[in-house]
């Protein structure tokens, strides 16, 4: 009740008379509750009682404040099978336009949450739209199957016709396969769903469920929308046979009214019988006088004679009357037929006009064309779909180009091109060309082959087949976008990351992703700053990777390299590659693992094709027992093209530009005899702890605002800048170190734990001797060396104990029973067909038996 109360407040002010009405109410018979009210608390509790008796439909409140004196129908209670409800000539005032969008669904049932979702993105989209036209904040209501926009306004009856026109413009421009935006509701007596009540469409089932309507924005208290801003919406109103205005173009003077009387029998009748005429009559004369040089004063002259004239009222009608979006002025068979004016027939001008309206026009009126360049070029195209979309390109082609592998028109902001997900808004801008049609015609000639191809231009078909059309004409190829490697698109220009010059924001240069912050020369972040020497307190590795990040700012693959951030927790790897992440905005994004790891098919990952526009992506949470896959890698750091496709998608081929850098406590099991790989890898040592008592859980989201990484990015591209001269990354001895040591070590031990143990953590009772685990070990080494004869000098420092180290720093439980033994692990048959175990050398058929036993 609350919730009713509260919508009812914000729709009426105090004192206001509004109407209740409950439609469909059914006991024996479907019928209307209906009463009124200038006091919403009473309302509320009249509803919550009715429906709680009726189980109604829906419940509805009349959206603009009624006479006062209807009160007397039914004071403030509610009253079953009533006949007469409010009409417009009851409303004291316009005080709000609805905006109703509706899912399209089947008639006579609940929407489902898909197509309640759509409803809610158009009302999205319709909102934006007017707030860029400067309305403010609608109230915003979830009408139980739609959704409902109310703007605040503030009308008097002579501009009742302007919200009718304002919604036609919208339903014009919004209205799309699978939201209706409803051009009905604007006639002042409108009823509007109660929100706090339920919207009983149909039964409800399942997937379609009936829903309480909602009063989304309680808090807001709406500005009223000016009448100019109003003006301004309608004026938008597209040309279609639904709409058909006119727009009268001031180069060509209006009709004179002289020779019209003097020539059409009909306007002289009007003229001679104005102080009997007919209704219907009158209006047909008003919508030709109107219409002509000093309209309003020809008309007022004409209706003065009559004995009920009123200036209001004849405005009023007047106005409708010359609505061209109603109609245009009659025609002389409409007189003749429809109205039944004798006089026609006799006309000397009968089949050469259409309307009277011709008669005030003469030749010399025409002025002579002056067409400029760019109306000449639209001229010359074929009038059809095909010459429709060359005109679309030579008026838009600058703001928009499509995209085909992704299926994506892409329209340019001012600093970058954007996405546009909206056919509404492609479709506005393609209304264009037939607008300049009929500019065209009026030019050239005033009624012909111009102006009808520009009325059927206008309908929805052929601008999406001109918008079809126009996408082979203005299609751009993936390759084509971003394509300068040493060029980035900031918030203040396009930075050239080799010179640090920054030029203006150019869509030639097709630009499609910009970082979040500006390049200010200079700037630092000291949080960053300091995290780097804390973290990284070797000044040779801290340039070393600033270097790196350079590189992963371009869209280069010079240096071919595999950054790896190595190290145990809390050692800030993971704040370093996030805070270039969001620095990045658009040139990065996280990948899944297996786009480097063994996967167990051949086939090329969709995670390749995700990385395509990329210029930097990273992986974490690597495994000891995971396998690096080396032809994934040779393509990852190719310079060649490569054939990937994302799911749902279109195959294409392209150059992988993306830096993968990974993330990583224990390195994952690497091919031993793959020299190139070698040479790529490059491991970053990051071994300092971050003290318990200082970390700080939201310091990643404190180093991520835009001050400190417009620092980050000023000191990444100033200090990992290439010196003059210098065309390779020169990694420092502390890198050169830690990457030997995993080729030479940690990789082998791995290769060990994966080929010759069983690990388990979980299970309480695996273990094995310390002793017999650094035996096997050992035994491991030489054949490894036996099957890689290149490799012994480089495994013969390797010991036993370095086995046993690597196993306490992953956390394996090493325990003294008798002899010391290491927990969740246990040695299993190794490849040539024995198996060192708790208790000694056994072959594998005796370990088969083993296994066989029941436990």
């Amino acid at each position: 009740m609350d919730d009713i109360s509260r919508f009812l407040k914000t729709l009426h002010s105090e004192g206001d008379v509004f109407e209740i009405r409950l439609l469909n109410a059914e006991r024996d018979r479907k019928c209307t509750i209906a009463g009124y009210f200038n006091d919403a608390d009473a309302a509320s509790q009249a509803i919550v009682e009715h429906d709680q008796a009726w189980h109604l439909p829906a419940c509805y409140v009349t959206l603009n404040p009624c006479e006062p004196s209807l009160l007397g129908r039914a004071n403030n209670r509610l009253e079953s099978g009533v006949r007469a409800t409010t009409t417009d000539s009851e409303i004291t005032r316009r005080r709000w336009m609805l905006i109703d969008l509706d899912p399209k669904r089947p008639k006579g049932v609940s929407s489902t949450d898909e197509e309640l979702g759509r409803a809610r993105a158009k009302a999205e989209e319709i909102k934006t739209w007017l707030t860029e036209r400067g309305f403010p904040a609608p109230l915003e209501v979830m009408s139980g199957n739609g959704m409902h926009l109310y703007y605040r306004v503030d009308l008097d009856d002579d501009h009742d016709d302007l919200v009718r026109r304002v919604l036609h413009v919208l339903a014009d421009h919004f209205t799309d396969d699978h939201v209706d935006v409803d051009r009905a509701v604007h006639n002042r007596s409108r009823i509007t769903k109660i929100a706090g009540t339920v919207a009983r469409k149909g039964d409800a089932i399942d997937g379609r469920p009936h829903r309480h309507a909602q009063l989304l924005t309680p808090e807001l208290e709406p500005q009223v929308v000016s009448r100019e801003r109003l003006e301004a919406v309608a004026g938008l109103a597209a040309f279609s046979p639904d709409m058909a205005r006119r727009e009268q173009d001031t180069r060509y003077p209006l009709p004179q009214l002289e020779p019209i009387r003097r020539e059409c029998a009909f306007i002289g009748h009007c003229y001679a019988n104005a102080a009997s005429l007919k209704e219907p009559e009158w209006y047909a004369a008003l919508g030709i006088v109107g219409r002509c040089a000093d309209g309003d004063r020809h008309a007022h002259d004409m209706s003065h004679a009559h004995p009920e004239y009123n200036t209001s009222e004849t405005d009023r009608k007047l106005r409708r009357a010359t609505d061209d979006a109603i109609s245009g002025p009659r025609t002389c068979s409409s007189i003749a037929d429809d109205l039944g004016f004798e006089g026609c027939a006799q006309c000397r001008h009968r089949g050469e006009i259409k309307s009277p309206i011709v008669l005030g026009r003469t030749r010399s009126d025409a002025p002579t064309p002056t067409l400029d360049a760019e109306v000449r070029a639209l001229a010359a195209f074929p009038l059809n779909d095909m010459g429709n979309a060359e005109r679309f390109r030579l008026l838009h082609g600058s703001r928009y180009f499509y995209e085909p592998r992704q299926n994506t028109w892409y329209r340019w902001n001012g600093k970058l091109w954007c996405p546009e997900t909206s056919t509404a808004a492609i479709r506005r801008d393609a209304r264009d060309v037939p607008s300049r049609l009929r500019e065209i015609g009026q030019a050239v000639e005033a009624d012909g082959d111009f102006m009808r191809f520009a009325t059927r231009s206008g309908n929805r078909k052929p601008l999406d087949d001109m918008i079809a059309l126009a996408a082979d004409l203005c299609s751009k190829s993936e390759t084509e976008l971003n394509s300068n490697d040493f060029e980035i698109n900031c918030q203040n220009g396009i930075l050239d990351l080799r010179t640090l010059s920054l030029r203006d924001h150019d869509p030639a240069a097709y630009m499609t992703k910009i970082i979040p912050v500006a390049y200010v020369p200079g700037q630092r972040s000291v949080l960053f700053d300091a995290f780097m020497e804390r973290q990284v307190p070797n000044q040779e590795v801290r340039r070393y990777i600033y270097q790196v990040l350079w590189y992963c700012l371009t869209g280069c693959r010079r240096h071919h390299i595999l950054p790896v951030f190595k190290g145990p927790t809390q050692t800030g790897k993971s704040t370093i590659v996030l805070a270039v992440r969001a620095l990045m905005g658009d040139y990065a994004r996280p990948s899944d693992k297996k786009l480097i790891l063994q996967t167990g098919n051949d086939h090329i990952p969709e995670e390749l094709a995700q990385v395509a526009q990329c210029r930097m992506t990273y992986v974490s949470e690597l495994r000891a027992a995971d396998r690096v896959d080396a032809t994934k890698i040779k393509i990852l750091a190719s310079t060649d093209e490569v054939n990937a496709r994302e799911r749902y998608k279109r195959g294409m081929f392209f150059t992988p530009k993306a830096k993968v850098i990974w993330m990583t406590n224990e390195m994952p099991l690497l091919p031993l005899d793959d020299d190139a790989l070698k040479r790529r890898i490059s491991i970053i040592p990051m071994e300092q702890q971050i003290p318990e008592n200082e970390r700080d859980m939201d310091f990643v989201d404190r180093l991520t605002t835009g001050a400190e990484l417009e620092g980050i990015f000023a000191t990444i591209v100033e200090e990992g800048r290439p010196m003059e001269g210098e065309t390779h990354l020169h990694p420092p001895m502390a890198v050169r170190l830690a990457t030997q040591r995993v080729w030479e070590g940690d990789t082998i031990i791995d290769h060990f734990l994966a080929d010759r143990c069983v690990i388990n953590r979980e299970n309480g009772t695996m273990r094995s001797r310390r002793s017999d685990l650094g035996r096997a070990f050992e035994q491991y080494i030489l054949d490894c060396q036996q099957q890689q004869p290149l490799r012994q000098l480089t495994l013969a420092g390797i010991t036993k104990k370095d086995l046993y180290d690597e196993l306490r720093g992953r956390d394996f439980v090493e325990r003294k029973i008798g002899e010391w033994h290491f927990f969740g692990i246990e040695l299993r048959v190794a490849a040539h067909g024995a198996t060192a175990t708790a208790t000694g050398t056994v072959s594998l058929e005796q370990l088969r038996q083993e296994a066989a036993r029941p436990a």
